[in-house]
């Protein structure tokens, strides 16, 4: 599938376009053992060629698929789409995007956006021991943007359920938030938290229309399979077509997302394209607990290093109680 922008390049004729910065998310779950070459082949060929377009970011060569968050030139990046079809990678949903740079140094440096890294792993992304043997293949159907939001505006709360599959870092800046819906938003530092977190709502999921998300679909897709294999009661289950990114591009006032989306590139979060990042601020200081929602000073809880949101007036050592249940000093990431 040929690579679709979020927004709009600007110039027509394609020059200006072409060079502007861009930032690239894709996935896609196949066989990669089976390739000529295996991971390591497959490691050593996106080394090459994305070093030869000048791309940044992170790839995960898996067992099972891959993962991709990459950053260049606009023409570099459909490069890379275009050799990526040819090497066989077929159906993939390439997500372009315009991007205005790093939102600092910091987070370019975290993000990894500062250089190339292409990883061999076992698993895409992983839920950890308790969802061994769940298969992206066996996750829920999907719904588009369209009939994702067109069914939570008729939804009633006695039959739907929204399930944040995302880490509580990425949905205190923004989530899903629709009248008479109730939304689950696991309190989870990492993916592999999902499962116990699903076996400690099992009441409230059970027998409900569960409608579930994330960023760009690569975590719906084994979370939606482990929440399927709970059993009776949980077969009716559904997950968002390329996830928020998708979502606000059908819906760029916002829809039913309230807030930012989180990303992980140097820009750190991305606003609704026809919302004022100042108008859509739902994330509060967690030391002084004023609106603000910037991951710009990447600081970490000092013992669960989870990141948090730190306004610049409380930036070094300030005592909070964090997700980790204890009394944590926060530290610059």
């Amino acid at each position: 599938m040929a690579p679709v922008e979020t927004t709009p390049t600007g110039d027509g004729d394609g020059g200006v376009a072409e060079s502007q910065e861009g930032v690239l998310l894709y996935y896609k779950y196949t066989d990669v053992t089976s390739l000529a070459g295996g991971r390591e082949g497959l490691r050593i060929w996106y080394e090459m060629s994305c070093l030869e377009l000048g791309l940044v970011g992170r790839v995960r060569v898996a067992k099972d698929g891959v993962n991709a968050t990459l950053g260049g030139s606009l023409q570099s990046l459909r490069r890379h789409c275009d050799q990526m079809e040819a090497k066989g990678f077929e159906g993939i949903d390439f997500k372009l995007d315009r991007s205005h740079g790093a939102l600092n140094e910091r987070t370019r440096d975290e993000s990894g956006f500062d250089r190339l890294r292409v990883q061999e792993t076992d698993e895409v992304v992983s839920l950890g021991p308790r969802a061994a043997g769940i298969l992206a293949k066996e996750g829920a159907p999907h719904l588009s943007p369209e009939d994702f939001h067109r069914e939570l505006s008729d939804a009633k709360e006695s039959e739907v359920v929204l399930v944040d599959v995302r880490n509580v870092y990425e949905s205190r800046i923004g989530k899903f938030q629709c009248e008479g819906v109730k939304t689950l938003v696991p309190e989870t530092r990492t993916f592999a938290q999902f499962p116990r977190w699903a076996d400690t709502r099992e009441r409230e999921l059970r027998g409900k229309r569960i409608m579930m998300y994330c960023t760009g679909g690569v975590r719906c897709e084994k979370a939606s399979a482990f929440i399927k294999a709970m059993g009776d009661g949980f077969e009716n289950v559904v997950q968002l077509k390329g996830g928020i990114q998708r979502y606000l591009e059908s819906f760029p006032e916002g829809g039913h997302y309230k807030g930012k989306n989180f990303v992980f590139d140097s820009r750190s979060s991305v606003s609704p394209r026809l919302v004022r990042p100042e108008d859509c601020t739902v994330g509060r200081c967690a030391g002084c607990g004023v609106p603000y929602d910037s991951y710009g000073l990447r600081a970490r809880c000092g013992r669960c290093r989870l990141l948090l949101l730190l306004c610049e007036s409380r930036e070094t050592r300030l005592w909070i109680r964090g997700p980790c249940a204890r009394l944590a000093v926060l530290r610059r990431g």
